[in-house]
């Protein structure tokens, strides 16, 4: 009878242990156990080409198009040394006519184009003899419907045609050209022929893919796989293996289930921002058409060759994404890390993923598990991140850098703690205030003590500042922005807000709050930048922004810093691409060699353009004012360019201003938030609220 209950008992037991396996199982994340293909490049080629809309291609070449009005189709042969890319004209000399996309079946090219004078829309084929025919012409209700570039567009072998529109899918049929919608789901990114008389195609979601079979009457799904993706792109392939790009990786699926057999990733090899591709299983080869590092007017053609893990020689350099604006191969960070990985042979970059979840990084970085670079874009963190002993001080690096000479320090030196550079800003955005023309000359210098006057002399006649016109919570956090230093002191860990400035300030605010600002909420934004007494100015990439508000101050109008109790001084936030080296990474000098690669100079242009931003090398950054004053903008009906007084303007703050992290301490904000909204609610008093932040914040330094 005992025997009998133990094996019951080691039967519960085992039944146990199963399930909790079983549950663990569930919640687990399976595509970290996908085999990984590895691929080694073989051979890279460029072409000059600009605004890349569509690359089709097949075993042997590709054709190209652009977005530039009535250009040619391109025709290129990369492995044909020698042979420059052929130009296909597509514009007939009867009619006018409009290039939507194009696709390529058996080796002859079709266009998808549009007849501008009677809208309709026509199908024709470029044949071997150089001359273009129709294959058919529709008259369809909207053509607008079916104006979709890019994978939206494809010719079987029977020459019916098959178009992304607006409700599905639509193919119009060669004989009695008539069109049959089907529904899918997600963005069509690749076609096939099935071989059973029926095409296939692959449509995909922010977070599945799946197989459509267009039959006669509907879109069978043959399977649907749950998989993150972005950006999806189609790669032709030869056996029975599907496979699709994202931003960062290939993806291949079994044809026949959709289970996620392997995958690769491509940003180690330098790739980025893939157009199409060809994928010979057979010959364990893949030829990828896609853009090349942060230059977008140039095409790059690449054959990859599969290859064990073990030829790979360059350590790993864990780059920790958290900002979503840098997700997507157009992002900066994201093109500076494929350029990276192409040119180095020491380390390449690979993308720790924490989709916005700045808890989880939190954790990692406690844990001792933090990813070699981490993505600074939320530098509201930045201090407690110092003080928590995560950063590594970059100043030693710095002084060692071949760009050492080059930098602007000035800017560094404003992201300084205790001494210490423990961030990493390529480009920096430039904040300042103007004053409104009527009071502009009514003062002497400019502090807190001359806005304090302005406000007295103009009597609430125009909002203080821009924004949230009337909300004191505003006020207060431009009121800050220039204190933050003489608030806090970090090295003392001592703060300096429990004073008569302070609750001074506090008391101006609820007095803003308190008037009448209604028609201000009735008034244009033009009319509300001619009503504002300190106007925020945004100064970004290219200078020219210095004159967005022209209008209003006139040219060459000056920019002043944010006031402070004895002068003032300008903010300056970091763009997408800032960074930081995690003090517990192993690999402290790739990390370096990434983020040094930063200041390369196609890096600074390419991603002032994207995440508009001043450089911070000056020789750069004398490029950049040569190309601005190389841009009109319109300004009263006319078209202007930036003076060189204008552009000096801007440099002598870059170069020679006093220059503040724009990013108060996420912390200490959220106190000062929180305990000033009773205030202005008239629930408590000002000395109180004052008291209690002056706590608070003194507890957060000492913490």
């Amino acid at each position: 009878m005992r025997k009998g209950k133990n094996r019951i008992t080691v039967l519960l037991l085992l039944l146990i242990v199963f399930m909790v396996e079983l549950l663990v199982s569930c919640g687990r994340d399976r595509s970290t156990d996908i085999p990984v293909k590895d691929f080694g490049m073989d051979y890279s080629q460029q072409q000059d080409f600009s605004s890349t809309v569509q690359v089709v291609c097949n075993a042997n070449s590709a054709w190209f198009i652009n977005a530039v009005k009535d250009a040619p189709i391109y025709k290129w042969t990369p492995q044909t040394l020698g042979k420059e890319r052929e130009q296909i004209e597509w514009q007939s000399e009867e009619g006018n006519y409009d290039l939507i996309s194009i696709a390529e079946c058996q080796g002859a090219l079709y266009a998808h184009m549009r007849n501008c004078e009677d809208n309709m829309l026509e199908i024709r084929k470029f044949g071997v003899d150089g001359n273009w025919t129709s294959v058919m012409s529709l008259t369809v209700e909207n053509w607008d419907d079916y104006a979709v570039m890019g994978n939206g567009f494809f010719v079987d072998s029977s020459e019916n045609v098959y178009i992304v529109s607006k409700d599905g899918v639509t193919c119009f049929d060669k004989v009695v050209k008539e069109g049959k919608t089907y529904r899918v789901k997600g963005t069509v990114c690749l076609w096939a022929e099935n071989g059973k008389g029926y095409v296939e195609c692959v449509a995909a979601t922010t977070n599945e893919i799946t197989l459509y079979e267009l039959k006669e009457n509907e879109a069978e799904k043959k399977w649907t796989l749950q998989v993150s993706v972005q950006g999806a792109r189609g790669i032709r392939s030869s056996e029975e293996t599907l496979c699709l790009a994202t931003d960062h990786e290939i993806l291949f699926l079994d044809r026949k289930t959709g289970s996620l057999v392997a995958r690769t990733d491509i940003m180690k090899l330098g790739i980025h921002s893939v157009m199409a591709g060809y994928y010979d299983e057979r010959c364990r080869e893949m030829q990828v058409y896609s853009l090349a590092g942060t230059d977008t007017d140039r095409l790059q053609y690449s054959v990859l060759r599969e290859r064990e893990s073990s030829e790979e020689h360059r350590k790993e350099i864990i780059y920790g994404m958290v900002s979503g604006v840098n997700k997507g191969d157009t992002s900066s960070i994201w093109r500076s890390i494929a350029a990276f990985n192409q040119t180095s042979n020491e380390y390449y970059v690979t993308i720790r993923d924490y989709n916005n979840n700045t808890d989880r990084l939190h954790a990692d970085l406690a844990a001792g598990n933090g990813p070699d670079v981490i993505d600074m874009t939320y530098s509201e963190h930045y201090e407690s991140y110092v003080k928590n002993g995560y950063l590594e001080d970059l100043s030693p690096y710095l002084e060692q850098s071949q760009y050492q000479d080059d930098i602007i320090w000035n800017i560094l030196d404003a992201f300084k703690i205790e001494g210490g550079l423990y961030i990493f800003t390529p480009q920096v955005q430039l904040w300042g205030v103007a004053i409104h023309p009527e009071y502009e000359t009514t003062f002497e210098e400019w502090n807190m003590g001359s806005f304090l006057e302005l406000v007295e002399q103009d009597q609430w006649k125009k909002a203080p500042i821009g924004g949230q016109i009337g909300n004191p919570q505003t006020l207060l956090f431009f009121l800050l922005s220039g204190l933050q230093e003489e608030m806090i002191d970090r090295e003392k860990k001592k703060a300096s807000i429990e004073t008569e400035e302070f609750i001074k300030l506090l008391k101006l605010c609820r007095e803003y709050a308190e008037g009448d600002w209604s028609y201000a909420k009735e008034q244009t934004y033009e009319e509300q930048k001619r009503n504002i007494l300190c106007q925020e100015i945004y100064l970004g990439w290219n200078f020219t922004t210095y004159l967005s508000h022209a209008d209003v101050y006139g040219r060459e109008y000056p920019v002043y810093g944010y006031p402070t109790c004895f002068g003032q001084t300008y903010k300056i936030t970091a763009c997408p691409d800032s960074c930081a080296i995690y003090s517990g990474s192993s690999r402290k000098e790739g990390a370096w060699a990434f983020i040094e690669s930063l200041l390369w100079e196609s890096n600074q242009m390419y991603c002032g353009i994207v995440d508009p931003g001043f450089p911070i090398r000056s020789s750069v950054l004398e490029k950049v004012a040569k190309e601005s004053k190389e841009m009109p903008v319109r300004f009263n009906g006319a078209m202007i360019t930036i003076t060189d007084a204008e552009i000096r303007i801007v440099e002598e703050i870059l170069y020679h201003g006093k220059l503040c992290n724009g990013m108060m301490d996420r912390n200490i904000w959220l106190v000062i938030w929180e305990e000033t909204a009773p205030y202005f609610a008239g629930d408590k008093s000002a000395e109180e609220v004052a008291h209690i932040i002056q706590s608070r914040v003194e507890l957060i330094l000492n913490e």
